[in-house]
């Protein structure tokens, strides 16, 4: 197999289990508050306890989403009282987000489920030598970039 058709391969693999982790994407989860999460809004919940005291901008820039994007979802996630949003202190156009203990709950249940879904790779990672875990981290940092560059290439 030539150069080419390796890397094909590679970005072959890469799109598969980018496609089999859009499945988890698709079905929403009880991570223990009652009310089923998509992925999407339980990785912006997280996202703002990680961040807070954190605004819509600035939650977008995190999550690698427009602020439309999580206009919309922080919208449906503070409809089933699983976030507040208030005005930042320094201007009133600022909309700040805070989680309420619905959402601090449900990002203690997701916690659980990452490391039970994650827990025998991350095994298998740590038995990695370290140089190529790093190499593993320079691949991933490289696709990022490069999708980044080609989402704004080809912004509609």
């Amino acid at each position: 197999m030539n150069t080419h058709d390796n890397m094909m391969d590679f970005i072959d693999k890469f799109v598969r289990i980018v496609n089999k982790y859009n499945m988890f994407n698709k079905r929403g989860f009880d991570y223990g508050v009652g009310d089923p999460l998509f992925i999407s809004e339980i990785h912006t919940l997280a996202s703002v306890q990680n961040h807070e005291p954190v605004n819509v901008t600035e939650l977008a820039v995190v999550l690698g989403v427009t602020k439309s994007a999580i206009s919309q979802v922080t919208g449906k996630l503070e409809k089933k009282c699983f976030l507040q949003k208030y005005k930042g202190s320094d201007n009133d156009k600022n909309i700040m987000l805070r989680l309420t203990p619905k959402g601090d709950k449900a990002v203690d249940g997701y916690e659980k489920f990452q490391k039970e879904l994650f827990a025998d790779l991350i095994d298998e990672l740590e038995a990695m030598d370290q140089d190529q875990v790093e190499f593993i981290r320079l691949v991933f940092d490289r696709i990022d970039r490069h999708m980044d560059y080609k989402l704004e290439k080809f912004k509609p």
